[in-house]
């Protein structure tokens, strides 16, 4: 198997490299996502698998966003990259043409994943997820900026409990409310007593 992760990106909030990811799936790749933090200090690793069909070539897609607030950046990177582009109108042959072309292509592609990020759609949340905890979890966030690197916050203790509180009134109100088996079987159908690859590649 080999290393998927960024070599050297700290994956733990006091700086150190404590998680490592493995996979023997070509083109599998795993990267922190400070996004989608959890509120553990350790950071969240997100793994991308290629689902390409075997015998076809692996083609990722990436779609960036540039913010509104990165714009300015991006520009600045197109204004330095196309400094060392030549002339297009001093081309003698499609070929030099062909050229300044993809070098203007690949001065905006770096300059869009300088200043930009991938973008990701907006996903749905989590049934338990309430006003409190989007508060708590902006507190959460707040503290982590102000204090990277230090033990848990009373931030990050709140959160967590708030948390654990809304996931049990949840999951109570969900079994309470449970009249038939049909509604039971809508609780439990996550569960699977065997996999269904047993196999599954690492």
């Amino acid at each position: 198997m080999d290393y998927i992760g960024v070599p050297g990106q700290p994956t733990h909030c006091a700086g150190h490299v404590l998680d490592l990811t493995f996979s023997n799936i070509p083109f599998a790749q795993s990267a922190v996502e400070a996004s989608m933090h959890s509120g553990s200090d350790h950071e969240t690793i997100v793994t991308s698998i290629p689902t390409a069909a075997l015998g076809t070539p692996h083609l990722a897609q990436y779609h960036y966003r540039v913010p509104e607030a990165s714009l300015p950046k991006f520009a600045g990177l197109i204004e330095i990259g196309v400094q060392g582009i030549p002339d297009p109108l001093a081309a003698q042959d499609t070929a030099q043409l062909d050229n300044c072309v993809s070098l203007l292509t690949e001065t905006i592609q770096h300059s869009v994943r300088t200043a930009g990020r991938p973008d990701r759609k907006e996903g749905r949340a989590a049934p338990w997820w309430t006003e409190e905890c989007k508060t708590a979890y902006q507190a959460y966030k707040r503290a982590r900026q102000l204090y990277l690197g230090s033990p848990p916050s009373e931030e990050t203790r709140a959160f967590k409990t708030i948390v654990r509180q809304a996931k049990r009134q949840y999951w109570r109100h969900v079994i309470d409310n449970a009249k038939d088996d049909k509604d039971l079987f809508k609780v439990i159908a996550w569960h699977k007593l065997t996999p269904e690859n047993q196999e599954t590649p690492l």
